[in-house]
């Protein structure tokens, strides 16, 4: 299951854009990046996106 759900984590905090979006800003990005994949308690930042 923790498998899954990092790999949907990680496929849906990508660089590609998404139907809808105009742009992925990079800083941004590495902000969701770090504060969703970067271990301990996910529930909170997996919420926010």
């Amino acid at each position: 299951m923790a498998d899954t759900v990092e790999t949907f984590l990680v496929e849906r905090l990508g660089p590609e854009v998404g139907p809808g979006e105009i742009a992925r800003p990079p800083r941004l990005m590495e902000a969701m990046r770090h504060a969703v994949l970067g271990g301990g308690k996910r529930l909170r930042p997996f919420l926010a996106v």
